[in-house]
Parts: structure tokens; sequence; C-alpha cells
């Protein structure tokens, strides 16, 4: 896809390659852009790696510091179960549509009013309360003003208008928020929660050890081979939440190797944003850095069109589809 939006064909160079000599990780980082133009890898963009002269092209994978947990059911408060019918709006447009209907019960008023010499104040009082009543009682279908000048007449068509606007829009939700569903709640909210209970966190990623877990003082850390052991510890209660990247725990949340029961869900939230994506040296000497603008821009562009939000489905369907 990257040679068909650049219209460039790739070198017939190229290797599938491993970490030279059993070394670790960031060895192999080091080589591959020592001897290849590109390294293709989801590689996490780290401030050491860059120090080190490796450059990262746009950073198109969401490899962010996710917590995997075996969550339990919590049954809802009993508020939840009684206001739910307010559900479908947030508070802010509630008060915006109360703050509606007053103003729109007090322009009424002035427009049927107009002419009109109240010598008892009392019955303009009461004319403003009725007023205020038929525009409350509208919302509900019980009633409706019953205006006698031309100008009240339309503006009492525009209030049923936007009734009829406002109900379609709340009642589009209505039946699905009206049922409150059990809550799953997982035994930690963070990492400080964590370290705060005693929970221990399984992770099998050396590069974020000391920069995030190791940062979180008392926290018991649980070291994992792998993600799938990673998993495999949370469900089995070895450890209270496992550490997991955003891209991998997607693509194995719904397989039956990642999660067989479909027991594990994820804490709503990033504990930290990390990205990743394809790497090259950094050099003055030598055409990487033209050539590494050049696929940033091509890069960039297959983002704004859709192309990698497309793939990444197809990717997480496949791994759904072959557990």
């Amino acid at each position: 896809e990257m040679d068909a939006q650049g219209n460039f064909t790739w070198r017939n160079s190229f290797a599938v390659a491993e970490s030279p000599n059993g070394q670790g990780y960031e060895d192999f980082l080091d080589w591959g852009v020592k001897n290849y133009d590109l390294v293709v890898d989801w590689v996490t963009v780290y401030d050491y790696r860059v120090a080190r002269g490796i450059k990262f092209l746009y950073s198109f994978m969401d490899t962010s510091l996710t917590l995997v947990v075996q969550p339990h059911p919590v049954e809802p408060e009993w508020y939840e179960m009684w206001f739910s019918f307010l559900r479908p709006f947030s508070w802010k447009v509630w008060l915006a549509l109360v703050l509606v209907a007053m103003l729109t019960a007090w322009i009424y008023w002035r427009i049927e009013s107009r002419g009109q010499d109240f010598e008892d104040k009392a019955v303009q009082r009461s004319t403003l309360s009725h007023s205020v009543y038929l525009t409350f009682i509208a919302w509900t279908g019980a009633g409706s003003f019953h205006p006698s000048s031309g100008a009240g007449k339309f503006y009492a068509f525009a209030h049923s208008f936007l009734i009829l606007l406002v109900v379609s829009a709340y009642t589009a939700n209505l039946a699905s928020l009206l049922v409150v569903s059990t809550k799953m709640d997982g035994p930690v909210k963070s990492l400080e929660d964590a370290a705060l209970k005693g929970v221990a966190v399984c992770n099998c990623y050396e590069s974020i050890q000391d920069d995030v877990l190791g940062a979180v003082s008392g926290l018991k850390v649980l070291s994992t081979k792998d993600p799938f052991e990673t998993y495999e510890f949370v469900r089995k209660g070895k450890c209270g939440i496992g550490a997991a990247r955003h891209l991998v725990w997607r693509a194995a949340a719904n397989t039956h190797a990642g999660n067989p029961s479909c027991s594990l869900g994820e804490i709503p939230g990033h504990v930290f944003d990390m990205s990743a994506g394809f790497i090259t040296q950094e050099s003055n000497d030598v055409c990487t850095d033209v050539a590494s603008e050049v696929l940033d821009a091509i890069l960039l562009s297959m983002h704004q069109k859709g192309f990698f939000k497309t793939l990444n489905k197809k990717y997480y369907r496949k791994a759904a589809d072959n557990p």
C-alpha cells in the first residue's frame, strides 16, 4: 500500500531477521537501523531510543499501556434504577430544557398579554403562572397553548416543532437506557490503587518496567514471558491485573488463546499513552532522512484516508475468527 501511495518500488534487499547472536531487542533495533534503511516493526517511541539516533516515522499504532483485569458483577444503585429515565440526556441538557421552557412561557405570556391592561396584579401573576403551566404540560402532550394573536399562533407552532425534535431525540435511546444492566468492576482502578491494596501486576514488557511500573512506589510486579501468560495469570488469580499493550490486547480479547472464557476485560482509559511505528537511522550523511520524510508523508496520508482504521478492523476480525 505504501509503494502504491508513493508510486515507487521497494529495493529487492530485505531480511526477516531476529536479534543477531541472541542479543536483546534494543541491540536488534540498533543493528537494524545501521544495516537497513527501514525497520518494519511496531517499535514504541521512547526518548532513550531517540537519543541513540533512532528516528521514528509517523506513529500509527496505539501501543498505550492498558490494564487487563477479571471483573466481577456489581449491582446498580437504587437511584440509578429510579432515575434511569433521565439517562438519554445529560444534566446540562435537562437544565437547558428547563431554562428554555421558562423563557418560552415568559415570551408567550408577553405576546398574548400585549395590549391588555392588568389592573389586578394577582390576575397578571395568575396569567403568567398559567403560561408556565401550559409550557411544561405541552412537553407531556397533555396540553398546549391556545393563542389568540397571529404572533402567538406562530410562536406556539415553533414551540411545538421544538418539542417534536427534542422528544424524538429523547425516545431514540430511551428503550435501551431504561434497562440498567449489571456493571462489571475490577479489583483496582489504577496502578496506584493496586499498590495501596497490595495487588500484584503481571508484566512481560521490559521497556515499561522502569519507566512506568517502577515509578509507582510499593507496586508488586510479577514477570511473565509473554502477553498470553499475563492473561492466563490474571484468569487464575496469580495477579490481580495485567499490563498489556492496547493493540495486543484488542487482538487477543476475542480469541480462545487470549480470553477463552471471555472473563477478562480492560480498565477504561490508558495508564500510559504510547505509540509505535517503523524506524530508521537519524543521519544527515546519507539519504535515509530524505526517504523517511517521504515515507512519513505517505503514512500520514494513509492515516487521514482511514487505511489503518480499516486495517485494524480486518486484523481484529481475523483474530476473532481464527482463535
